[in-house]
């Protein structure tokens, strides 16, 4: 969410504060009588929710007053709406309640569920189209944008769809939703919660990022969501306060949501287990044509989603123009594309994760991510991801290889300068049938990759046009070998430093491979290859290989103090060398390799 220096200073002083909750953590270590001490200081604790919600318990009414048998083969739909209709702020229900009708929604409300359940049992077939909810929400100003529902309560509610079929089911939709705690609940062949926005379905945004969808149209110069009537300089009018936490989804086949929220702001996702669900957001659209320029709001925003299991989705967690997001402690796993994934994102921080199986990426971003950090993840790629989809009865998406560990997709948004991520601390690890795993690149303006762990997993970050990287210390062990050439440690930029890595290569690697490659892109800077080291039995042919862009424009080289075979060390080499001067100490000879390199990802690549 914030640069680390920062984001550990709020933690701190979190910490020193206090807060009320289950899990009593400090960023992973506990700490006596407190939550998390990233638990966000605009949500109610835990213990303040417990306590509301045992304060609304006692206001209710039972569903049984109002005619509900709730014998498990009686249609007790109407008595619902008969208990809803009475006024009553609270209703509770303790026996299964069929129904074929959602319940309809226009106000302050709360629903409890008492015992095991079932307590919603949806006997209906799907409508066939869109998305079914057994509790639908939204104000009695329907036609109206500025028009929302508020405060509503649902706890300890366990919902079946009795029907599998086909056709999406969720507990609850909401259009318009201010003031939403979903606790406890248990779903069956069903999602849990959708909450969209009415400006959403109005045809204007729509309408117009269709249109510039079409190939060669330019990015818009307004702002698609303030076309349709969204604020420009605020966020006054979006949803806001939605909790969800300590539920159980199981949809049973790929896939439904856990949570899908849309233009919203104050979200907490916690201690959720979700089986073939996902969580999701969408803050406008962050494609170059739909708007996501930097100079264009997030409006999805101020977002915790923690201490969540979830499985079987296109991805696990994810979305669109979200900022001040933070993902922590989750563990995810068998994403069909991408499982912890940022697009057109800012300020997001993604954190002690841990991510098994994606048939694309592990962790990514796509669009323009901006200051993004991945920090302390633990990522696995098996290789069996690859079959996931035939396995999950859907289409692939992507190329579903399962090799990158982490991913880079600008798409659209190449030379921007406002692309920044930062991955630090994080263990990766290759364990599939093909050779190694890979850190996928696209176009950035600054990269950093440090203090990373990763185990048969290639960080080359090379591509071209990018201007600042940073790789540094981190460590890599090879026991595996690809089929071709590969780089070990790759960047390619104006500016960039390679320093204190360490390579372990315990296998011969391909000829033509390099431990350390640089090219130098047309962006001047500086360049510093310092302080690495490549060992093992098999290290022979992974030399330092570097290459000059053509025409480059007086860029400074240092290279010196590399333990890395094939290098032999010039003393020219430890002062700065200028590309553009080969006599410098750039020449055949030194042990640097300028002809030969393995292929690069070029621009549009991606």
């Amino acid at each position: 969410m914030f640069p680390t220096s920062r984001r550990r200073a709020l933690q701190i002083a979190a910490c020193a504060v206090g807060g009320s909750g289950l899990i009593g953590a400090c960023h992973g270590k506990a700490v006596a009588g407190s939550g998390p001490a990233d638990w966000p200081s605009w949500s109610a604790s835990r213990a303040q929710i417990l306590t509301r919600s045992a304060s609304l318990r006692q206001g209710a009414v039972n569903v049984r007053q109002f005619g509900a048998r709730l014998d498990g083969s009686s249609d007790d739909g109407e008595a619902l709406r008969r208990a809803y209709e009475s006024g009553a702020p609270a209703v509770v229900i303790d026996g299964p309640l069929r129904l074929s009708q959602p319940l309809r929604i226009d106000r302050p409300f709360a629903l409890f569920g008492e015992g095991q359940g079932p307590h919603l049992v949806w006997t209906a077939a799907h409508p066939g189209s869109g998305v079914s909810a057994l509790l639908s929400v939204e104000a009695p100003q329907a036609a109206d944008p500025a028009a929302f529902v508020r405060d509503l309560w649902i706890d300890g509610i366990h919902a079946v769809r009795e029907r599998t079929g086909t056709g999406l089911m969720v507990l609850l939709q909401a259009i318009n939703l201010r003031g939403l705690t979903v606790r406890g609940c248990t779903t069956r062949n069903m999602g849990l919660a959708v909450v969209k926005h009415r400006r959403m379905l109005t045809g204007d945004y729509l309408r117009l990022a269709a249109a510039r969808q079409a190939k060669g149209s330019a990015a818009p110069t307004v702002d698609p969501a303030v076309l349709a009537g969204f604020s420009a300089t605020g966020f006054d009018d979006l949803n806001e306060d939605l909790s969800v936490i300590d539920n159980d989804v199981d949809n049973g086949v790929y896939q439904a949501p856990l949570l899908r929220f849309e233009m919203a702001r104050r979200v907490v996702v916690a201690g959720n287990r979700g089986r073939f669900a996902n969580v999701s957001w969408w803050g406008g659209g962050a494609k170059a044509t739909q708007g996501g320029e930097a100079r264009f709001l997030r409006r999805a925003r101020d977002i915790y989603i923690a201490d969540n299991t979830l499985s079987g989705a296109n991805g696990n967690i994810y979305g669109n123009n979200g900022q001040n997001v933070i993902v922590a402690r989750n563990a995810v796993a068998d994403a069909i594309d991408t499982a912890i994934d940022f697009e057109g994102c800012f300020d997001c921080h993604a954190y002690d994760n841990t991510v098994k199986n994606a048939g694309n990426f592990g962790l990514s971003t796509f669009y323009l991510a901006r200051n993004v950090v991945f920090e302390r993840n633990v990522v696995e790629q098996d290789g069996s991801a690859v079959d996931m989809a035939r396995r999950f009865a859907t289409r692939q998406i992507g190329g579903g290889r399962s090799i990158a560990l982490v991913a880079l997709r600008s798409a659209g948004f190449a030379k921007s300068p406002d692309i920044s991520v930062r991955f630090i601390g994080n263990h990766l690890t290759y364990s599939g049938p093909d050779g190694i795993g890979v850190c996928l690149p696209s176009y950035y303006d600054s990269l950093e990759f440090t203090d990373n762990v990763l185990h048969n997993v290639a960080c080359d970050w090379r591509y071209l046009l990018t201007r600042s990287v940073v790789i540094r210390n981190n460590r890599l062990t090879f026991d595996r070998a690809p089929s071709s050439p590969v780089t070990l440690i790759g960047g390619a930029a104006g500016s960039g430093t390679i320093s204190g890595n360490q390579v372990q290569v315990q296998v011969p690697m391909p000829a033509g491979s390099a431990g350390i490659g640089y090219e130098v892109a047309s962006i001047p800077g500086a360049v510093r290859i310092a302080d690495n080291t490549v060992k093992g039995s098999g290290a022979g042919s992974v030399p330092i290989v570097l290459k000059p862009w053509r025409g480059l424009p007086r860029a400074a080289l240092q290279v010196s103090n590399n333990a890395v075979p094939g290098l032999t060390m010039d003393p020219t080499l430890d002062a700065v060398a200028r590309l553009d001067r080969p006599a410098a100490g750039i020449k055949r000879g030194a042990g640097l390799t300028l002809p030969t390199y393995p292929p690069r990802v070029r621009p549009g690549a991606e």
